[in-house]
C-alpha cells in the first residue's frame, strides 16, 4: 500500500498544496530528475525554480527567518554603496547601513549606458546620507591617452562638486571567486533585504545560479554570466568592504544632529555641460 506524502501550503515560501506518494516521488527521481526540479515541481520555494542556484538557499533562510522585509529608513546611520561597474552591461549599486552585526540593504539600483554625473544624481536624488562608495577593482581601469580618466577618480570628483558626501574606496580584485562566493555565504546570517526598495536585486540574487553540463550532469565551477551577475558582484563586494569592529548604532557609525533627509542642491561636474535628468 502506497504511503501519502502530503505537502501542505505555505504561502510565505512558495509552497502549494499537493498530494503525491513517495513511491511516486522515488520514481521520479529514479528517472535522473534533480532534487532541485523535484522541489520545483511538487511545491517548493521560489528558489528551487533556477537550476544550480548559488544564493538560493540563504534567501530561502532569510525570507523564513523575516530577515526580506520593510526596513524602516534611518537617517542617523551612515549609508554606504556598493558598485558593480558596467556600460553596455548593467551597472549595479546596493545601497546598504550597518547596524551592530547587521548589514541593511535598503535600496537597489542599476542601469547602463549611463555617465557617472548620472549615477551621483541618482545617488542624490536618494538623499541618503553617505559615508563610503565602494568600487571593484576595475575602479582603477585607466584609459590610454587619458590616465586621469579612472572611474574611481571621476566619481571622487563627481562626489564632491555635488556636495553628496562620502569618500570613494576601490578595493582589489578577488584572487579566488568561489572563496569569495563562500565567504557570501557565511556572511548571510547577518544580511536584511527592505522587500519593496530591492525588489529588483532580490529577484536577481536569487536567479544568480552555476551552468548545468547535461552531458557531465555537473555544474560548472564558475557562475554564469547575465543578468544577474552585475548585482551580485556588488553584492559580494559587501565582503572585501566590513569594518574590523563593527559598528554600534552609538557609535562612529552614527551621524550626530541629524533627524531628517538633507536633500542638497543639485550640483554635476562642469566638463559634462550638460543638465541630468
Amino acid at each position: 500500500m502506497s504511503s501519502l506524502q502530503t505537502i501542505s501550503p505555505d504561502f510565505h515560501t512558495g509552497r502549494y498544496t499537493g498530494l503525491i506518494t513517495s513511491e511516486q516521488l522515488q520514481i521520479v527521481r529514479d528517472q535522473g530528475t534533480d532534487e532541485d526540479t523535484i522541489e520545483q515541481e511538487y511545491g517548493v520555494s521560489f528558489t528551487a525554480g533556477v537550476k544550480g542556484a548559488i544564493f538560493g538557499p540563504c534567501m530561502a533562510k532569510a525570507s523564513s527567518a523575516g530577515r526580506i522585509c520593510e526596513i524602516p529608513l534611518d537617517d542617523h546611520i551612515w549609508t554606504e554603496t556598493l558598485w558593480d561597474l558596467g556600460n553596455a552591461d548593467m551597472s549595479a549599486v546596493w545601497f546598504i547601513q550597518r547596524v551592530g552585526s547587521k548589514v541593511l540593504f535598503i535600496d537597489y539600483y542599476q542601469d547602463n549606458y549611463k555617465d557617472w554625473p548620472f549615477y551621483v544624481n541618482v545617488l542624490q536624488n536618494k538623499g541618503y546620507r553617505y559615508r563610503t562608495h565602494h568600487l571593484p577593482h576595475d575602479g582603477r581601469n585607466t584609459y590610454i591617452m587619458m590616465p586621469h580618466l579612472r572611474p574611481d577618480n571621476i566619481l571622487k570628483a563627481c562626489v564632491k562638486e555635488s556636495g553628496i558626501g562620502g569618500t570613494v574606496k576601490t578595493h582589489e580584485r578577488p584572487q579566488d571567486k568561489k572563496k569569495l562566493i563562500e565567504a557570501c555565504k557565511r556572511r548571510f546570517t547577518n544580511y536584511w533585504f527592505d522587500s519593496g526598495r530591492c525588489h529588483e536585486g532580490i529577484r536577481l540574487v536569487e536567479r544568480f545560479h552555476k551552468r548545468y553540463d547535461p552531458v557531465r550532469k555537473v555544474f560548472t565551477k564558475e557562475p554564469v554570466h547575465d543578468e544577474s551577475s552585475h548585482c551580485c558582484d556588488a553584492l559580494m563586494l559587501e565582503c572585501l568592504t566590513r569594518p574590523d569592529t563593527m559598528y554600534d548604532y552609538s557609535s562612529e557609525n552614527t551621524i550626530p544632529g541629524i533627524g531628517h533627509r538633507d536633500r542638497r542642491s543639485k550640483s554635476v561636474l562642469a566638463r559634462f555641460e550638460r543638465k541630468i535628468n
